[in-house]
């Protein structure tokens, strides 16, 4: 079993301490690959981000990109399935563009505290 990749883990990052935590899962995954000395694991990472850091246009920004994701996700509800195919798309372009821009904010913030 040596070399083997358990499957991914889910860990929050928490920024104060520069430490993860399981998210989800339990954490029997880490456990192991720390036991067999595995020295990389496919994993979806969290992180927290002190929301009194943030700008008011960037509160803004992810308040107006987020209402519209509940409202595009509100009309694939109403629609038939042939009509849900460019909602769905949108849904998962706006999705990944919130995603991206918190990300580009989390790396903002660690470059701020960092250097």
């Amino acid at each position: 079993m040596e070399g083997s990749n358990p499957r991914g883990l889910h860990l929050v990052l928490l920024p104060a301490t520069a430490h993860h935590v399981v998210c989800s899962g339990g954490n029997h995954r880490a456990v192991i690959s720390n036991e067999l000395k595995i020295e990389k694991i496919q994993a979806s990472v969290s992180a927290y981000l002190k929301i009194d850091l943030l700008s008011e246009d960037e509160l803004l920004y992810i308040e107006e990109k987020e209402k519209e994701i509940r409202r595009v996700f509100m009309n694939i509800r109403q629609k038939t399935e042939c009509e849900t195919n460019n909602l769905h798309s949108r849904l998962m372009d706006l999705e990944e563009e919130v995603d991206d821009f918190k990300k580009n904010l989390y790396f903002k913030y660690i470059q701020k505290h960092d250097g």
